[in-house]
């Protein structure tokens, strides 16, 4: 299991351009991928074989593509991709089809067209998730108060106390989708970390 890592900078021609999992059952929980590059097949890749990867609360952006086939996360017949309170956007090429057998619950995926195989616990959104500061020099993936991502995450599949950014995970009732959570009170009511009450007699 890898939890709490920002993984970038990485490069492949073929296969993975950061990660690859092959004939094993790999965890990632609330991390930030972005700005890996890859030629053909996937930033995160089954490349051959069976493989699992359950991918919880994490943040898959900004990554490059030079195939127009390339794609975020890449599967192969007997890979599959469990997703749990997960963002893939902004990439170079949209996640359209990930694999013969994903299920997602609580997501928002760019340009995702389900599959035969695949299955919805959840509705997945295909809605711009509002970064503070994509695709810039000094990158921020996480999520401006108005993002639609904010509060609309499953808590029964968050199980880290702290987000990427060491803010408390669940806020105002429940998790945000991606590695960061919104941490700013944007409504009425909002009950934030470190808000301050006031009571008046």
């Amino acid at each position: 299991s890898i939890r709490h890592c920002e993984i970038y900078g990485n490069s492949g021609y073929s296969g993975s351009g950061a990660i690859t999992s092959s004939n094993s059952v790999s965890t990632f929980d609330n991390c930030l991928i972005h700005d890996n590059l890859i030629n053909s097949g996937g930033i995160f890749n089954f490349p051959n074989g069976s493989g699992q990867s359950n991918i919880y609360s994490c943040t898959i952006a900004g990554n490059h593509m030079i195939q127009t086939f390339a794609r975020p996360l890449g599967g192969n017949s007997g890979s599959k991709f469990d997703l749990y309170n997960s963002i893939i956007w902004g990439n170079d090429n949209a996640q359209d089809f990930i694999g013969p057998d994903t299920d997602l619950t609580n997501c928002l995926v760019e340009g995702f067209i389900l599959g035969v195989n695949d299955t919805l616990y959840t509705p997945v959104l295909d809605i711009d998730p509002q970064f503070v500061a994509p695709n810039t020099a000094d990158p921020d993936y996480s999520l401006l108060p108005s993002s639609i991502a904010v509060n609309v995450g499953s808590n029964a599949n968050s199980f880290l106390t702290y987000d990427l950014q060491y803010n408390l995970r669940v806020q105002n009732g429940l998790v945000d989708l991606g590695a960061f959570e919104q941490n700013t009170c944007s409504q009425l009511n909002d009950v934030c970390l470190g808000a301050v009450t006031l009571q008046v007699d």
